[in-house]
């Protein structure tokens, strides 16, 4: 029994250590292979099949047998030949399949859906484009490992107060993500 405990730990260990991601990153590099379509769609009244939403509409499509979160975390404009970021408080994008009423936070393995938002300050002319920060959520022995790796502080923060966060360290409650880069728009030009 104790050679079996050891070697559960060691196995464990390892696990913790050799897996690679990042808890609530934020990234600046651009995807080359990204894991996501992103598309301008169109600004104002949008109507998918009797189901309409006011604002700046977007479609993404996920090419990744994971669920993804995609949040909105800039709007570049084209100045010359050079792009200027206009920083967004990140926005987290609901997205709606074709025809279906009901959104969800999580984009579905192989799914697409339309995602609407009230941009503040969105460009009226000129050339721009969106980005966003696009996100896995860890789960099964990955999401475990990183919670455990994470414990220590998870411990001391709610010892600090924080009664939001469990003290069972396999406990599902915290939800870590890892960052899979970005996504870019097409240009849009409203001119």
């Amino acid at each position: 029994m104790t050679t079996w405990r050891l070697l559960t730990t060691v196995a464990l260990a390892v696990a913790v250590t050799a897996t690679p991601c990042r808890v609530f990153s934020q990234t600046t590099a651009t995807v080359t292979n990204s894991p996501v379509t992103f598309r301008y769609v169109k600004t104002g009244e949008f109507n998918d099949h009797g189901y309409v939403s006011h604002g700046t509409t977007f479609w993404a499509t996920n090419h990744t047998g994971k669920p993804l979160q995609i949040f909105l975390s800039a709007i570049e404009v084209k100045t010359g030949s050079n792009w200027t970021t206009w920083p967004l408080q990140s926005q987290p994008l609901s997205f709606r399949p074709p025809g279906k009423p009901i959104s969800d936070l999580v984009l579905q393995p192989h799914g697409a859906g339309y995602a609407t938002v009230t941009l503040s300050g969105q460009p009226t002319s000129g050339t721009w484009r969106a980005r966003a920060d696009v996100y896995q959520n860890l789960a099964g022995l990955e999401g475990q490992a990183m919670h455990l790796r994470r414990y220590p502080s998870l411990v001391e923060r709610r010892f600090q107060g924080d009664t939001n966060i469990s003290v069972n360290p396999l406990s599902n409650k915290m939800k870590f993500v890892r960052s899979l880069g970005q996504a870019v728009t097409q240009e849009i030009s409203e001119d």
